[in-house]
């Protein structure tokens, strides 16, 4: 016996009740299809296509399009918008690219959470072209630095030039900023492509521009100035009572004055009736903190932050150095010889860097180096996307310009780190790094017993949780106040004064004589001596992940192959690394 559910407002067209066998064929209730007219649609329509023209056909001809009206719509954008990427990129765009389409047509804001090199810049790209030439919207995308400003920026372009379009795209670059400047005053684009320092610094001239979407990519490094979050608001079509009003709610809500909230709630749902623009967050890492971010929670109905995917293709290799480093180098390079990224360590420095990036040129490699420090980075990344150069020289930094502001995916093939990435901490001078010292703190909560731990873990675990709450703002007033040793006004000082605390107590357990040795014991540290300096090393997972990831990206054919290599310039670092990424990717 066939059994059938009937679905109370269920009719996708009429929100009447379905019976789930039209619901399996895509077909509405019978308000809006007779069952005769029903068995004619399943026996001749059997593919989305077809359907959907038939349905919108019917029911309009018959006075009952309703909801139905909304999926033809999408589905006809969604089919465009394919057509329109594949003729921009002769692929097809990805499954998540699409969804991530839909969302961005219904007007909704949203974070897209996915690794580097899943095609969230391109999708910035391409949807931006599209939106701004198909539905005339204006744009604004917020880059984490000026080397992608000016790529995503030459992006465009091509594609624009591609498709045969008239768009204004501005884009603030060093070589233009008179003219961009200008031009941004008296808001002639169509789309608008700056930095996060841009928004900071000249956001006077900014404020009273709307914008019909804003694309934020890399939110980890755009958080770090928190005021943006406001700055973005604003110009989406936000007032300063609004955001105040979203800031009472969310005061309202962690003191559980329930009343209050519904008071607000009232007055929020009036503020996001008015017309405002969207949102879309773009991050790797999906841990995007603080109160400000719950600003986007109340103004535009999203969490700015969750979970990420792990995706990765790259093989992790190392070499134990024999010979000279740059040696070393030269002979790898020598090997793969085009579409390889160095990474030289922080340790090492600028000064490496240089001494490294001659050694090469004096051997015929066509190789460029790429650090802020130096003028002339921006051209040594162009020339290598044009294959004039087959090597790039950086710093395995996590915010350093090629360890998150290089996307050329079809030129990196090959990542070689002239030694493990590493966080290292200064014991001799315990130095006064807010970060440095929780790390710390966590090392000797392994290595202390527990009589003598005490104190110390009540103490780290009160601070993390009061960390996790703080805006990057906030972090850093509270960092550099903790640095100086001066106090701050207001409520950070409570904070100031147990970071205080923990680091009088970190200090008194280092001044014991049997923690240094306990310390050369820990499976996942080491200790050196430099300059009479003793120094404690861990691996920097983040940034080893974040710059081999280089090598990995998305393509049409799936994620591509990449192979990183580790000059390994310690031991016990390799085998501490290679456990944290089975414990990360496993």
């Amino acid at each position: 016996m066939i059994m059938y559910l009937y679905i109370k407002q269920g009719c996708f067209n009429c929100q009447n009740t379905i019976y789930s066998e039209r619901l399996r064929h895509s077909v509405p209730c019978e308000r809006d299809i007779d069952d005769e007219a029903y068995f004619d649609v399943i026996q001749k329509f059997h593919d989305k296509e077809s359907l959907y023209e038939y349905l919108y056909m019917y029911l309009n001809r018959e006075g009952r399009l309703f909801k139905f009206k909304e999926l033809y719509d999408l589905h006809k954008a969604t089919r465009d918008f394919i057509s329109f990427f594949l003729k921009i990129l002769d692929s097809e765009p990805w499954s998540i690219q699409i969804t991530w389409f839909k969302r961005l047509y219904n007007k909704f804001s949203f974070s897209m959470i996915a690794p580097t090199g899943t095609g969230k810049t391109t999708f910035i790209a391409v949807s931006s072209i599209y939106f701004s030439s198909k539905l005339n919207k204006k744009i604004y995308i917020v880059l984490p630095t000026t080397v992608l400003v000016e790529q995503v920026y030459e992006r465009i372009v091509q594609f624009v030039e591609k498709i045969d379009t008239s768009l204004n795209v501005v884009a603030y670059l060093r070589k233009n900023k008179k003219e961009a400047k200008e031009r941004i005053i008296k808001g002639e684009f169509d789309i608008l492509i700056t930095s996060n320092q841009f928004l900071s610094r000249n956001f006077d001239i900014l404020k009273d521009k709307k914008f019909d979407i804003i694309f934020v990519d890399d939110v980890d490094a755009f958080f770090k100035g928190s005021k943006n979050i406001e700055r973005v608001l604003i110009l989406l079509g936000f007032t300063d009572e609004d955001i105040n009003t979203a800031y009472e709610m969310i005061k309202a809500k962690r003191q559980g004055d329930f009343e209050l909230v519904k008071k607000l709630n009232e007055k929020l749902e009036k503020v996001k009736s008015k017309p405002h623009g969207i949102l879309i967050l773009s991050s790797a890492t999906g841990r995007i903190r603080g109160t400000r971010t719950k600003l986007y929670r109340e103004l535009l109905n999203f969490t700015a932050g969750t979970g990420t995917t792990k995706i990765r293709n790259i093989i992790d290799t190392y070499v134990l150095p024999k010979q000279d480093l740059k040696i070393e180098v030269y002979k790898l390079v020598n090997l793969l010889g085009d579409g390889i990224v160095i990474f030289v360590t922080r340790e090492q420095g600028v000064k490496f860097a240089k001494e490294l990036y001659e050694f090469l040129r004096d051997r015929n490699v066509r190789a460029g180096i790429v650090v802020s420090e130096i003028k002339g980075s921006t051209e040594n990344i162009k020339k290598f996307a044009n294959k004039e150069l087959n090597v790039l020289i950086g710093i395995a930094h996590f915010y350093g310009l090629l360890v998150r502001g290089l996307d050329l995916p079809t030129r990196v093939k090959y990542v070689i780190f002239t030694g493990i990435p590493k966080i290292r901490i200064n014991l001799t001078r315990k130095e006064r790094n807010a970060n440095n010292l929780m790390i710390l703190a966590n090392i000797l909560l392994d290595i202390l017993p527990q009589d003598r731990s005490r104190e110390l873990k009540i103490l780290l675990r009160k601070l993390q949780r009061a960390f996790r709450r703080l805006s990057s703002e906030a972090f850093r007033v509270l960092s550099e106040s903790f640095e100086r040793g001066t106090s701050i006004d207001g409520w950070l000082e409570n904070l100031r004064q147990q970071l205080e605390r923990l680091y009088n107590i970190v200090s008194e357990i280092l001044d014991k004589e049997d923690i240094i040795e306990k310390l050369k014991n820990h499976p996942d540290v080491s200790i050196t001596i430099s300059n009479g300096d003793i120094w404690l090393n861990l691996p920097d997972i983040k940034t080893y992940i974040q710059a081999s990831g280089r090598s990995s990206r998305l393509y049409a054919g799936g994620i591509t192959k990449g192979l990183s290599i580790i000059l390994v310039d310690d031991e016990k670092l390799l085998r501490s690394l290679e456990r944290k990424m089975k414990l990360y990717f496993d």
